[in-house]
């Protein structure tokens, strides 16, 4: 199993059952070592939950359900200008799904319009 293969196993785990970000932190070290371990954990899971969050969009519209995607942030001073885009909807401002860079926390909402 390539580094890829095993990281993307890591990331089903974590969603799978009860696992904490160090626990994943420390999974991901024995493949990419302590210093990169954090932030591709943090970008691959931010990544997972955007690509569940697009795909029940699409779900939803695919329904003919009318829908807004909202973009949230951790809102705190980690927050980088490129992810300013707290509260706002899907074109206002944004249209590319998080990470929108390596280490973004950024989440994204379904509501029904």
């Amino acid at each position: 199993m390539n580094d890829r293969e095993r990281l993307a196993a890591l990331i089903q785990e974590f969603f799978a059952r009860p696992m904490t970000m160090g626990e994943l932190t420390n999974a991901a070290a024995e493949i990419f070592g302590p210093d990169r371990a954090e932030e591709i954990a943090v970008t691959e899971v931010t990544r997972a939950r955007a690509m569940k969050s697009k795909a029940e969009a699409e779900g939803f519209r695919s329904r003919g359900w009318e829908i807004n995607e909202i973009w949230h942030t951790c809102n705190d001073h980690l927050v980088c200008a490129g992810c300013q885009h707290e509260g706002k909807a899907r074109g206002d401002g944004w249209d590319e799904y998080p990470p929108v860079h390596p280490g973004c926390r950024c989440s994204v909402r379904i509501e029904i319009a």
